[in-house]
């Protein structure tokens, strides 16, 4: 049962498991709530289903207990357990409904719970403007109490909404509260999704140096960590490289050997969507398709189960998978994946996403007609082109500027 966990988690769980036998039938509901924190233990160790399993005895056991208190716990961590699965709908509902537990508690501490993790569920979902609405209120709540590390969650949260909806001045602004809250709370998970964030907004506009020292922050030693983890080095490491080629640079970098470092250490979990999506950009870039493989796979699965816009550093994972089947010269299932980015784009209000997705459909088009262009293809570039100058996405603006110079006979104004 704990071979795979750390040497501390390991006889941090064994006491909690002495407890509950130790109570025995003595006392139902706290036994309940034993086992609702055994489901985050296991659940910050990466280990989903033993997390849900845990999560959802406890949820049983609460309900048959007729405790508030336990059941809005033990929901809490089903959520918890199912979000780090990826079951994001089934996230939502057990959020929603701790949240009508803690509503007939006199306890805002309680009730700040599925208020603050309810964002990151609705932001992979798509439905930014509700998972904003959430984040502000459980901030609220968490100004109340003083719960800072619960206050800079939220915060992190508005900054990844902020970057996919193009707002970069309120991520920016998002950012500064939350690194103030960090120094209060030193609460490691909203500075890492929020340092992300702003990376991409930076990056988005062309602002290269201050964007690569985003990403150093998270790795700097002291800093999140005593010494920087695996996964967070490689995540740095991809988002660099990304950073590269939207500087049009030449990579002299072995991406295959950065993509099997990163496809080592991710896993079917909210932290490893972004750089997923990371690495098949980069494979496509590099006119590589090989090593999008793995990456789409494990991005298609997420797709299934409810996510389509990654958090911390957007990206619309239709448009990535259809890059992927790009890569390939899949014409039309990746055309069928850029419909279906356009759509959702669109509708959830994500910018720089939906310019992006405009811009990879008309390359789409214009190598599939093998010369021969579509006036949809220039119909999508100007349309790319004028978002990209709205939000000051420069880099992006010159690459359609590059493609359309050797289409013959297209305007470049």
């Amino acid at each position: 049962m704990y071979k795979t966990l750390s040497m501390d988690v390991m006889a941090y769980v064994q006491h909690l498991h002495e407890v509950f036998e130790a109570l025995g039938d003595s006392d139902p509901a706290l036994s309940a709530y034993v086992l609702a924190i055994i489901s985050q233990t296991y659940r910050a160790e990466r280990q989903g289903e033993t997390a849900d399993e845990y999560a959802h005895r406890a949820v049983d056991m609460g309900r048959q207990a007729n405790s508030d208190f336990v059941c809005s716990a033990a929901l809490n961590a089903l959520g918890l357990a199912q979000l780090g699965r990826l079951q994001v709908d089934a996230s939502i509902e057990s959020w929603q409904e701790s949240s009508r537990y803690a509503q007939s508690l006199d306890d805002p501490w309680r009730q700040s719970l599925p208020l603050l993790n309810l964002p990151l569920a609705l932001n992979l979902k798509g439905m930014l403007e509700e998972a904003e609405t959430q984040a502000l209120e459980g901030g609220q709540v968490a100004r109340l109490i003083q719960d800072w590390s619960g206050y800079s969650k939220a915060l992190s949260h508005l900054v990844s909404v902020s970057a996919a909806k193009g707002d970069f001045a309120a991520a920016e602004e998002h950012y500064q509260q939350t690194v103030i809250m960090f120094e209060r709370s030193r609460y490691t998970p909203a500075s890492f999704r929020s340092l992300q964030a702003l990376s991409c907004a930076l990056a988005l506009r062309g602002l290269w140096d201050e964007a690569n020292e985003a990403l150093d922050r998270i790795i700097e030693p002291g800093h999140l960590f005593p010494a920087p983890p695996r996964f967070e080095t490689f995540i740095v490491q991809t988002f660099k490289q990304l950073i590269r080629t939207y500087q049009a640079e030449r990579i002299h970098v072995n991406f295959e050997t950065l993509a099997n470092e990163l496809m080592a250490v991710v896993k079917y979990d909210t932290y490893s969507i972004a750089p997923l999506c990371a690495i098949v950009e980069l494979g496509a870039e590099s006119y590589n398709p090989a090593i999008t493989e793995q990456a789409a796979d494990m991005l298609a699965v997420a797709m299934e189960r409810g996510v389509v816009l990654s958090s911390g550093w957007p990206f619309l994972l239709p448009r990535v998978l259809g890059l992927a089947r790009l890569a390939h010269q899949e014409w039309e299932q990746a055309e069928a994946l850029f419909e279906q980015a356009l759509s959702i784009g669109v509708s959830i209000g994500a910018r720089p996403e939906l310019a992006r997705t405009y811009y990879d459909f008309a390359k789409l088009l214009i190598l599939k007609k093998e010369g021969i262009v579509e006036r949809r293809a220039v119909e999508y570039l100007d349309t790319a082109s004028q978002i990209f100058h709205e939000l000051s996405m420069l880099p992006h603006a010159r690459a359609v500027y590059r493609l359309k110079q050797n289409i013959p006979g297209v305007s470049l104004s």
